[in-house]
């Protein structure tokens, strides 16, 4: 198993319209369609949903980003949406009281029971959209464009608010430079997981809980000092 391998939402240098495209656009049609998702896929057949994923998997494609690759991104949203089905089934067997015993013996009334309802198959949609999404803008997006991005649309929002206060607002952007340095974590703490993942396979561990408990002392330790180098590294550019 490579040990260079590509982690969940870490830049990949390329070519594509996207990679060219300016950072501050790419956040904004982000930021557009993160708001429009709640309420257009509510709204939408589910037909019209699986088309519109896949076709932000074209997309992903054709940035660089494989089938593959893009399906490895999807780990942490498949568990999550196992958790919150089991939690929700929990809930619905401890809703029915009396009847759960009934609903438990029928195979016809069980696979009704287990049969996801439609607010969850919306919110499966929604949660997927939203990661393609993400996994497009980071694929193609370093964090010293977004950072300085970020910035610029800051820098040029505090302006008005700079001449209106007669100076007692500051003009730098201080929420910008910290949100591009948390930002640019994410891809960094996966990245971290994985190096220790791969070094636990590595030595012949497998999954489940002693994994977790042997991993996160040394998972933790990796990120602290990643983020300790990242943050110098940002301060060295924008502070």
């Amino acid at each position: 198993m490579a040990l260079d391998r590509t982690v969940l939402f870490q830049y990949k240098p390329g070519d594509s319209f996207l990679h060219r495209a300016p950072a501050a656009l790419k956040l904004g049609l982000l930021l557009a369609c993160s708001l429009a998702a709640p309420v257009l896929a509510p709204a939408a057949p589910p037909l019209a949903s699986l088309l519109a994923l896949a076709g932000l998997s074209l997309l992903g494609r054709a940035v660089g980003a494989g089938f593959g690759e893009q399906a490895r991104e999807w780990r942490p949203l498949v568990f999550y949406l196992f958790v919150l089905y089991g939690i929700k089934a929990a809930m619905g067997l401890a809703a029915l009281g009396r009847d759960a015993g009934r609903v438990l013996s029928s195979p016809e009334a069980l696979g009704a029971f287990l049969l996801p309802d439609e607010s969850f198959v919306h919110m499966f949609f929604i949660l997927t959209i939203l990661v393609d999404l993400s996994l497009l803008f980071f694929k193609t997006t370093t964090s010293a464009a977004l950072g300085e991005s970020l910035i610029y649309i800051e820098e040029n929002a505090r302006k008005p608010l700079v001449k209106l206060s007669g100076g007692r607002v500051r003009g730098e952007a201080e929420f910008a430079r910290t949100f591009s340095v948390f930002v640019s974590f994410i891809p960094a703490v996966f990245a971290a997981w994985d190096r220790a993942s791969l070094a636990w396979q590595a030595r012949g561990g497998g999954n489940g809980a002693k994994k977790i408990a042997s991993l996160m002392p040394s998972f933790l330790s990796v990120c602290f000092f990643c983020a300790a180098r990242k943050a110098r590294a940002l301060e060295a550019r924008f502070f």
